[in-house]
């Protein structure tokens, strides 16, 4: 993640020296955690999101696991794992699953085992949360796998004010983009970091 941290931020020179609202779901929460640990200055504000407490990333020696005995085949469920239940049903989430898996390529599932063993063997100490101290939304859906462990992380970063989506499963901006952007826009337009008026609120 430190590694990915790094490399992004490369890429946000190449744009900007200057402050940057950052965004991470899932793993890419992760690494927006990492990049605002590394360049605090740099972060008014973060947005995590299919995020948790992670502790002990059982989950990841789980799927480096089942990717090992299933082969890439796995990918598809996996993006479908992302969404709750009812909405692994509809025809454009399956087929966002498998635009996702178009991408495949042959050194794809050595990276995926990879990443996931990476994941699993370093864990952020809780003084790393500690560290964490600019303006955070945790917007977790209440069909997450992760929902508590959401919960969990808002309780490690002090500065931080939790959101749920009632249904949403891990994928929740894409399940329920207009409640995940008044709760993003109310953030930040308190911060002053919306430009103009914020539109009218959805909920």
């Amino acid at each position: 993640m430190s590694d990915q941290a790094d490399a992004a931020w490369e890429v946000v020179d190449q744009v900007s020296n200057g402050q940057i609202i950052l965004h991470g779901n899932s793993m890419g929460s992760m690494v927006a955690m990492q990049m605002a640990h590394k360049q605090p200055a740099r972060v008014p504000a973060l947005i995590l999101s299919g995020t948790g407490y992670l502790p002990t990333r059982d989950a990841m020696k789980v799927w480096a696991k089942r990717y090992a005995e299933e082969g890439l085949e796995l990918r598809y469920k996996q993006c479908l794992d992302h969404f709750s239940p009812p909405a692994q049903n509809l025809p454009h989430v399956q087929y966002y699953a498998r635009m996702v898996c178009e991408l495949n390529n042959p050194s794809t599932l050595q990276s995926i085992i990879g990443m996931n063993e990476a994941l699993a063997r370093d864990p952020e100490p809780d003084s790393f949360f500690d560290e964490l101290t600019m303006p955070t939304i945790i917007i977790s859906g209440t069909a997450d796998r992760n929902h508590q462990a959401a919960k969990d992380l808002h309780a490690h970063i002090k500065q931080s004010i939790f959101k749920e989506v009632p249904g949403a499963g891990h994928a929740v901006m894409q399940e329920a983009p207009w409640l995940y952007d008044d709760y993003c826009i109310e953030l930040l337009s308190k911060l002053g970091l919306w430009p103009g008026e914020p539109p009218q609120a959805s909920r």
